[in-house]
């Protein structure tokens, strides 16, 4: 399954819990790119990727299609035929998930384990009806399910039954009313990094951009995407303004760093302070590195 069919089950389903919270005749209405991002909770990349899927365009405005508006229909259908049973499921997946959760973590016999998810899954498929959780895009991905198309299926794994209790039990659910790394996009943020070559630090100008990173730095003013390169070089994007002023750091370390650094941004409401904070994390990283490699180097060699 690709990255973009997760999402797009996960921008339906925050529709539907619009339609919950603010009364279904907004499904109703007609829209413009600014009230997709304010009142339906879009973000500015998934208005840009896939505004089409979602949306008819017609005189100006855009439409949520109506095949997604009748699917609701069937969620509502589900919701009112498994509501009633609430409670009597939730206590029936809570000692459920407790019993396989104990199996697993005393390393008990994982048969018994297998047995209880075979019945827990049809437990959690209702139950799944009744709260309609958004997941993480990767969670689903893993599955290889979408979990309003095979819903027993989605939930016969130990994990999303305990994603499943996590959001019941523990408020543990993606927030379905957030713009996400839209609190943190574009803006201008500070990233120190030391150079032994002129023996202090510089200042880099950083951005978060919505397909990557946007790093300035004396004359360098580079687009990247997610991991800081552009294509796999070395000495590309973020990476060359650091091979310009020959500093040494974990490449592959800090490529990972920037890659998952930048998608948690983008998937939470984390703020441009937090951010910068942990962008600098890894400019200290890349510090520690540069001015370990010139301290312990053999006093005879001076090469740096």
């Amino acid at each position: 399954m690709e990255y973009k069919e997760a999402r797009l089950r996960n921008l339906k389903l925050k529709l539907y819990k619009v339609s919950l919270s603010k009364g279904s005749n907004i499904l109703e209405q007609h829209f413009n790119k600014e009230s997709i991002n304010k009142k339906l909770f879009f973000k500015k990349s998934d208005i840009e990727e896939n505004i089409n899927d979602i949306f008819d365009f017609k005189d100006g405005k855009y439409s949520i299609k109506r095949e997604i508006v009748s699917e609701f229909n069937l969620y509502s259908t589900n919701y009112d035929h498994y509501s009633s049973r609430q409670q009597e499921l939730e206590e029936e997946l809570k000692n459920n998930y407790l019993e396989i959760k104990d199996i697993y973590m005393n390393f008990k016999p994982t048969e018994k384990a297998h047995e209880i998810i075979k019945k827990t899954k049809v437990t959690a498929a209702m139950l799944h009806w009744i709260h309609i959780p958004l997941y993480p895009e990767q969670t689903i991905m893993n599955l290889d399910i979408i979990p309003e198309e095979n819903t027993e299926g989605y939930y016969n794994h130990f994990h999303p039954i305990e994603d499943l209790y996590r959001v019941i039990f523990e408020n543990g659910e993606i927030a379905w009313d957030s713009i996400e790394g839209d609190y943190n996009l574009n803006s201008p943020m500070k990233m120190r990094i030391y150079s032994s070559r002129w023996g202090h630090d510089d200042i880099y100008s950083v951005k978060r951009t919505m397909t990557g990173w946007n790093f300035k730095h004396l004359s360098y003013d580079v687009n990247c995407s997610a991991d800081g390169s552009l294509d796999g070089s070395k000495k590309d994007g973020f990476h060359s303004i650091l091979a310009h002023d020959s500093i040494h750091y974990p490449y592959d370390g800090v490529k990972y760093a920037l890659e998952i650094l930048w998608k948690k941004a983008d998937s939470t409401n984390m703020s441009i302070k937090e951010l910068e904070g942990q962008i600098q994390e890894i400019g200290d990283w890349i510090n520690a590195v540069e001015k370990a490699t010139k301290k312990y180097q053999p006093n005879w060699v001076g090469y740096y």
